[in-house]
């Protein structure tokens, strides 16, 4: 009971943070895309990508049955020397629904909290709607 109360308060605190960015970032057509580094834990991916000289970095945060429950996406800001929210993805698992919720990243007070939208999902269709890359498992 404590594990699900930890990992909604993670949601919860994801979600008040949670930033998507989806402007422009799939359209391009011949980027290549190059993961730089990959680094592993029990709960815990990061995958480091470079795409037209640009970085991008994609932090997977699994819950204990190993399914993504956040994906937070950053790119390099050279000028801090810092890695940048861009956006992030939270999905909550319940027996009935599965529910994918995201926000862009407010740079001003450094949280989560533009345009934040949900979806909801059958579970039985949608068991799973965010997979961890292959390079990660």
């Amino acid at each position: 009971m404590k594990t699900i109360k930890i990992i909604a308060a993670a949601i919860a605190t994801f979600m008040v943070t949670a930033n998507v960015n989806a402007e422009n970032k799939n359209t391009k057509t011949n980027a290549s895309v190059q993961v730089v580094k990959v680094e592993k834990s029990n709960c815990r991916s990061v995958v480091q990508t470079s795409e037209d000289g640009s970085s991008l970095k994609f932090d997977y945060i699994l819950n204990d049955k190993g399914k993504v429950v956040n994906k937070v996406i950053s790119t390099w800001d050279s000028n801090k020397d810092e890695w940048t929210p861009v956006s992030a993805y939270s999905v909550v698992y319940t027996p009935t629904e599965t529910i994918l919720s995201y926000a862009k990243y407010n740079t001003y007070t450094k949280t989560f909290s533009q345009n934040i939208q949900q979806v909801r999902y059958n579970a039985a269709e949608y068991p799973e709607l965010i997979k961890i890359p292959e390079c990660c498992k």
